[in-house]
C-alpha cells in the first residue's frame, strides 16, 4: 500500500449523518455508509461487503481506506 495521492471522502449516512475528508486535493474514492455500518467498520468488526458499504474509486485508495482502524 502506497501513499493516499488526493482525498478519500466518507459519506456517512442516516443517524449522525455527516461527511469525513481524509487527504487532499482531487477525490479519488468515496465510500457511503451508514452510521451503524461505519462505526462496524472503522473498528474492523465487520466487513464492507457484509456491512452493504458503496465504494467507489482509486482501488489503492481504496485499500488505504480499508485498512482505517479506529479503537
Amino acid at each position: 500500500m502506497g501513499p493516499l495521492d488526493g482525498r478519500i471522502t466518507l459519506a456517512v449516512t442516516g443517524t449522525a449523518a455527516r461527511t469525513i475528508v481524509i487527504g487532499q486535493g482531487d477525490n479519488v474514492a468515496t465510500i457511503e455508509s451508514d452510521g451503524p455500518a461505519f462505526v462496524r467498520w472503522i473498528t474492523q468488526r465487520g466487513d464492507w461487503d457484509d456491512l452493504g458499504v458503496k465504494a467507489d474509486g482509486s482501488p489503492s485508495a481504496l485499500a488505504i481506506a480499508r485498512a482505517l482502524k479506529v479503537y
